[in-house]
């Protein structure tokens, strides 16, 4: 096993010390404690980098212990030896798209997050910098008009743009679908600015081409300074109230956020919708309401899906469409989807006839926490596999490709199902369906809206559930308005449908 394991022959290794596999990775103080613990009679365990006969470099697992004769001396040492190089590869690799977007290989928001608190803690004593946003202008016209192949090249292209438009030490994240945020240190407010410009000029001189196409691209860049003067929630909702303010004045160009002035032209600033959430979650203000997902073929429910609403000030419940951009954007989303798995898992314990999807956030993928959190609920509340499913959009599954298949995979291994949410927007995502092994695809409202009245339509959505079908997955039709679509659908063979002619998101289907 030895010499399978490092190269060297018997004839090389017998009567000679185990040095002759050191790789010079550890240091002298790593063998002084690994010595002064076997000298003392006691075992060692850990992990060692040694050296094949090639040169090449391996990490074992190893447990060490000296073997004692009838006085106590030491005789022998006895090393029960594993390689484990491949499993710290894979550790390694997951740990870095936890914390990395693997289309531009660029830090994620989870990573955006760490570092921005850094900087903030670090303006505190002086040393100050700036935050920047950038949204391509009109990306969802390539991702339409190309489909998404084209979208992930243009990205790609983008983010090699910004980072070459600015110094070394800047850091760049991918944010968003389309959103990039840039972290400057050291600078003064003016020459962040100044980089934030030559970004901009650097899309508007750029052009995309992709098969015949070309097109031009803008970007909308909003910034704001980093003082020690803020936390990084209001950073976050400043800058994004600088981007609102960019496009609102035309797209194409850069805005600095200055106190004072009305940002908002409507809008909440993002701060104020970031400390309501965090209110909410301590003190109970969140609201789930529930839609029934129906079986066409017997109108009978067969799931219900968890949607969350927000407690207005005036009593009335206030849709997610206000308040989760500022959860994204303040990285309070975790917590969101925490709150959300407790309540319905605790509902599951309570009716055993439930069924109920979830919907679940791009910042939670590659959670460990939370799929601990998952396990324990489930066990804690007796909850039978397929109960509980979970809903992720395409765009969240494509962002983070092999995240998202890592995780869902995890999840399933629970005896949770899985939905693609909100599929079909650029035909070339049914290439995703073959690397993603969710349960359920939810085609996107859009396709469904004239299913009724317009052959193309139809043709799309007999499209998706054929190669569906072919994959063994059932689809669920969003968006379901009246009895007209409901009657196309059930002849297509779509199994499900969701939207208010079946069943309106409701509060008193049960009581939480």
């Amino acid at each position: 096993a030895l010499t399978l394991l490092t190269g060297f022959t018997a004839d090389e290794v017998i009567g000679r010390t185990p040095r002759i596999m050191k790789s010079g990775n550890q240091d002298d103080s790593f063998y002084r404690q690994l010595w002064a613990t076997l000298t003392g009679g006691n075992a060692w365990h850990g992990e060692m980098y040694n050296r094949r006969k090639d040169g090449s470099i391996y990490i074992e697992e190893q447990t060490i212990t000296p073997v004692l004769d009838d006085t106590g001396a030491i005789t022998h040492f006895v090393a029960i030896k594993l390689d484990i190089t491949a499993r710290k590869h894979n550790e390694e690799q997951i740990s870095y798209l936890a914390l990395h977007d693997p289309l531009t290989d660029l830090p994620n928001r989870r990573l955006l997050g760490e570092n921005l608190t850094r900087v903030v803690h670090q303006s505190r004593r002086g040393h100050h910098g700036a935050l920047m946003i950038i949204d391509i202008d009109n990306f969802k016209v390539v991702n339409d008009s190309l489909g998404h192949a084209a979208g992930d090249q243009l990205l790609r292209q983008l983010a090699a743009l910004i980072v070459a438009a600015l110094r070394p030490g800047d850091f760049v994240a991918r944010f968003g679908g389309d959103e990039f945020a840039v972290l400057f240190e050291g600078n003064s407010f003016d020459d962040a600015v100044a980089a934030a410009e030559r970004v901009r000029l650097a899309f508007e001189a750029f052009r995309f081409h992709f098969a015949n196409s070309e097109m031009g691209i803008g970007a909308s860049i909003g910034i704001t300074r980093i003082d020690g003067a803020a936390d990084p929630d209001v950073l976050m909702g400043q800058a994004d109230s600088a981007l609102y303010a960019a496009k609102g004045q035309g797209k194409n160009r850069v805005v600095a956020f200055q106190p004072g002035v009305d940002w908002s032209s409507g809008l909440i600033e993002a701060g104020q919708w970031a400390t309501r959430i965090r209110q909410a979650l301590r003190e109970g203000g969140f609201q789930l309401v529930f839609q029934p997902i129906v079986s066409l073929a017997t109108g009978q429910v067969s799931h219900f899906e968890a949607l969350l609403r927000l407690h207005g000030d005036d009593g009335a419940l206030i849709g997610p469409d206000k308040f989760l951009r500022s959860a994204e954007r303040s990285g309070l989303m975790p917590q969101i989807d925490r709150w959300v798995i407790e309540r319905v898992t605790e509902l599951l314990g309570r009716r055993s006839e439930l069924s109920v999807f979830v919907n679940l956030s791009g910042a939670s993928l590659a959670d460990e926490e939370l799929l601990d959190l998952i396990a324990r609920r489930m066990r804690e509340f007796e909850i039978a596999p397929g109960r509980l499913a979970f809903e992720i959009t395409e765009a969240t599954a494509i962002t983070d490709l092999v995240v998202a298949q890592h995780w869902i995979r995890r999840v399933k291994d629970l005896g949770c199902l899985f939905a693609l949410d909100d599929f079909g927007v650029g035909f070339a995502s049914l290439s995703y369906l073959r690397a993603l092994s969710v349960d359920y695809v939810k085609i996107d409202r859009e396709f469904i809206a004239d299913v009724h009245c317009d052959a193309t339509s139809r043709a799309l959505v007999q499209a998706v559930k054929t190669v569906a079908q072919t994959l063994g997955k059932e689809v669920i039709a969003e968006g379901v308005e009246n009895a007209e679509q409901a009657k196309v659908l059930h002849e297509l063979g779509i199994e499900h449908g969701q939207g208010f002619h079946l069943g309106r998101p409701h509060g008193d289907y049960f009581t939480l």
